[in-house]
């Protein structure tokens, strides 16, 4: 079994911001080796459709982003989950990245451009989150995530990638 067939186990329930984040960003990975060892290939240099495999991955790595989504607004739900400012910057930037991910994972092997049309709600998700962290880095509190990391490449993608003024 290669690395972008390995199934990805997520807990039935998160203990931790640090949990969701390790978690989020390992699904991440996953889609990234799949977008570079197999996206890029059939998108870009072959003259060829996906083959069969790719489509099944390409779910498979979908339904780990709703997965996890499901879990993490489960574990933010929970009456003993009591979050700090510091730890709303960390979920607003962990909701960036999932929203700016789970884009990418839909839209993997997607040929026409026009598939962007369906997420323009992600998209000003994004905008919105990413202006609360910056008004908050502004008011100098500090955070654990570097902010070009945290949603400088999600705002990017927005701004290429939605029509939507």
């Amino acid at each position: 079994m290669n690395e972008n067939q390995m199934e990805m186990l997520i807990p039935g329930r998160f203990s931790s911001l640090i949990q969701a984040k390790d978690d989020l960003y390992q699904i991440a990975g996953h889609l990234y080796f799949f977008y570079r060892s197999v996206v890029e290939e059939y998108k870009y240099r072959k003259q060829e459709g996906f083959p069969l495999d790719a489509i099944v991955e390409a779910a498979r790595i979908q339904n780990q982003f709703k997965i996890w989504n499901e879990r993490f607004e489960k574990f933010l739900q929970r009456s003993t989950s009591k979050f700090s400012r510091q730890e709303q910057l960390v979920i607003d930037i962990l909701i960036i990245h999932h929203r700016f991910n789970s884009i990418e994972a839909s839209t993997s092997i997607q040929p026409k451009a026009m598939i962007f049309d369906n997420f323009d709600a992600e998209f000003d998700e994004i905008v919105t989150l990413a202006d609360n962290v910056i008004r908050s880095r502004q008011s100098s509190v500090p955070l654990d995530f570097q902010l070009d990391i945290g949603v400088i490449k999600a705002l990017y993608l927005t701004a290429v990638k939605c029509r939507k003024p």
